[in-house]
């Protein structure tokens, strides 16, 4: 669960996940064109990023 949906409410507690751990997939699909403009090519280039981290 992302952190901006983990909100605190009463009586509710928060554990992590384990065995297994969740894993999220996130696809971008552009034109290949696309590719050569700045704006897809930097949101591209920093999911790659993210995913490094």
């Amino acid at each position: 669960m992302p952190r901006l949906g983990l909100t605190r409410h009463p009586g509710v507690t928060i554990r992590p996940v384990r065995h297994p751990e969740p894993v999220r997939t996130i696809y971008a699909a552009v034109r290949e064109i696309s590719l050569t403009q700045p704006a897809p090519r930097a949101l591209i280039d920093a999911l790659v990023d993210a995913v490094k981290e």
